[in-house]
C-alpha cells in the first residue's frame, strides 16, 4: 500500500480548517517549492516516490537521519562564518 504524502497534508491541512481544494492548493505548492512533485504535474519526483512507499517507521527514521545532517551542515557552516568574522 502507497502511503501518499500530499493526501496525509491535505488531510493535515483540512483538520486545521482549511476547505478541501484550498488544502489541495496549498499542499501541491509546498511540495513543488520543496523539489517533491514535478512542477505542472501531480507526479511524485522518483525520490519521493520511494519516499511515499516508506513504512511510516523508515520514514521517520529518514527524516530523523536528513535533520542530523542539515544540523551537522549548519553548525560548520557558522564555525566558518565565525572565523571570518574573526
Amino acid at each position: 500500500m502507497a502511503y501518499n504524502i500530499m493526501s496525509r497534508q491535505v488531510w493535515k491541512l483540512t483538520e486545521r480548517g482549511y476547505d478541501l481544494e484550498d488544502a489541495k492548493r496549498i499542499a501541491y505548492t509546498q511540495q513543488v517549492r520543496n523539489g517533491n512533485i514535478i512542477p505542472g504535474t501531480w507526479q511524485l519526483t522518483e525520490q519521493w516516490q520511494e519516499y511515499s512507499w516508506m513504512h511510516p517507521n523508515d520514514r521517520a527514521r529518514y527524516r530523523k537521519q536528513k535533520y542530523a545532517q542539515n544540523r551537522k551542515l549548519k553548525r560548520q557552516q557558522n564555525k566558518i562564518l565565525n572565523w571570518m568574522l574573526k
